[in-house]
């Protein structure tokens, strides 16, 4: 960094004398923030100079801001997660708050509401037994999360989304290892970027003829009608691509794991289809697979006696309010007779899940052709010698073998 005048702020021993105006070189951080881009920044500059050039490596990104008044503590937290979003444009398109996030969902939420994807049901279906089928003409024993939960969420998302195969089929490793709690921030910064070129080639694909009665069609017409920008195109296209597919293997496979080890209550679904609806909502309660993701407290803040102080990092884990025994009675025991849904699971708010009602069709889908398929389905292994993948934002089984 090269500082021409001094600084303004109590750090001014970290930087050269008369240092005014600064070129700053931003690596990638894995934090997200619901606050602007240009906002975050100027937020920085106004802290530690007059004028600042932030540079990203490998972005157009040369900003030149000049403002005032921000907690310093505050800046450089907001600055780092600018910096995140500058990298990851699919975070930041559905980390955007008020009118900004408003104006985006509005032109895909038609296509999630819980009418709108019963649609997709035989989409779902056909790819189920297609995968079922190869698993019924391959070996017995098999390994359920190869054959099907690994694979499915992957096929039904290349077919709603009206993606052709190989493109889809390139992305998948670059989306685990955005999701994977051990990678790192370089590792991460590369997978994003490979996922948000896919996302680029989709909407290449798609450009010259978008139909507007699919979600990245309708986000590309949006886009040549200027309601929403090429960032955002990007980003929702991403957003899609990403949350159609990984965050539902999960739920499948850790779905599949507890119905089998719940035997009785299975053979209650089997024998009335009429109970998986609740059963999908036991399922996510109980395990939906997120374990959160970690937050940093850009202000103190005080929540039920527990004071977090501004700066401090906290990871907020999202099973932990499926099991608040205040909501949900003997929360450890699995029941799908239970009276209450999984609503938390997917959140509330504006920024409540989008998908929520495809993941509750899918998922209700995806059981029901399984166990249809093959009713006498049983566990290969003891439950307890069953490895987990647990290093992923998304905890699943590493294998699930099984017989019929």
């Amino acid at each position: 960094m090269e500082f021409l005048v001094r600084p303004r702020t109590g750090l001014s021993r970290h930087f050269p004398e008369r240092a005014e105006h600064a070129l700053i070189g931003l690596g990638p951080w894995n934090i997200h923030d619901t606050s602007a881009v240009t906002e975050a920044l100027v937020e920085w500059a106004c802290v530690h100079f007059k004028t600042v050039d932030v540079v990203v490596p490998g972005y157009e990104a040369a900003h030149v801001l000049v403002a005032t008044g921000c907690p310093p503590r505050t800046a450089v937290i907001r600055a780092q997660r600018a910096t995140s979003r500058l990298r990851n444009p699919a975070q930041r398109a559905f980390n955007l708050a008020g009118p900004r996030h408003t104006r985006v969902r509005q032109i895909i939420d038609r296509f999630y509401s819980p009418r709108a994807v019963r649609r997709y049901r035989p989409v779902i279906e056909e790819q189920a037994a297609r995968l079922l089928e190869e698993m019924a003409q391959g070996p017995n024993p098999a390994d359920l999360m190869t054959a099907y939960a690994n694979a499915l969420p992957l096929r039904a998302a290349r077919e709603i989304l009206a993606v052709l195969e190989h493109l889809a089929d390139i992305y998948h490793s670059s989306v685990v290892t955005q999701n994977h709690l051990g990678a790192s921030a370089e590792t991460v910064a590369a997978a994003t970027a490979a996922v948000t070129d896919f996302a680029r080639e989709v909407i290449e694909v798609k450009r010259h003829g978008p139909d507007p009665a699919e979600p990245v069609g309708a986000l590309i017409r949006a886009h040549s009608g200027s309601l929403i920008s090429n960032d955002e195109l990007i980003g929702t296209t991403a957003y899609l691509l990403i949350t159609a597919s990984e965050p539902l293997t999960a739920p499948l496979g850790t779905g599949a794991l507890t119905l089998l080890t719940h035997p009785r209550q299975l053979r209650e679904c089997v024998t009335d289809p009429g109970l998986w609806a609740g059963a999908v909502e036991e399922i996510l309660r109980r395990h939906h697979g997120a374990l959160g993701r970690p937050r940093v407290a850009t202000e103190e803040l005080s929540l039920h006696g527990v004071t977090i102080r501004e700066g401090e990092g906290i990871c907020c884990a999202m099973p932990a309010a499926t099991h608040d025994s205040a909501h949900y009675p003997e929360p450890s025991r699995f029941d799908i007779h239970r009276t209450t849904d999984s609503s938390l699971a997917f959140g509330a708010g504006p920024h409540a899940c989008l998908g929520a009602p495809l993941a509750r069709l899918f998922l209700h889908t995806a059981f029901e052709a399984l166990f249809t398929r093959f009713p006498d389905l049983t566990l290969a292994t003891p439950n307890y010698e069953i490895p987990w993948e647990g290093d992923l934002v998304f905890t699943k089984p590493a294998c699930l073998p099984v017989t019929w």
